[in-house]
């Protein structure tokens, strides 16, 4: 992060500094939302933990 806020400086000065953190904090931010509504849609763990065979069954 710190050599992408350096090239941000670099070409476009404390301007550019400040849109790279911006930038990689939403691209951050939308990656984990999209994570989030993923993990949402499938439902709590407990229900996905019984369909999941048991130990007993592959003995």
């Amino acid at each position: 992060m710190t050599w992408a806020d350096g090239l941000g400086f670099k070409h476009f000065g404390t301007r550019g500094l400040l849109l790279t953190d911006g930038l990689a904090s939403m691209i951050s931010a939308s990656i984990l939302l999209v994570l989030l509504r993923e993990r949402l849609k499938r439902g709590p763990v407990e229900q996905r933990a019984s369909e999941l065979p048991t130990l007993a069954d592959s003995v």
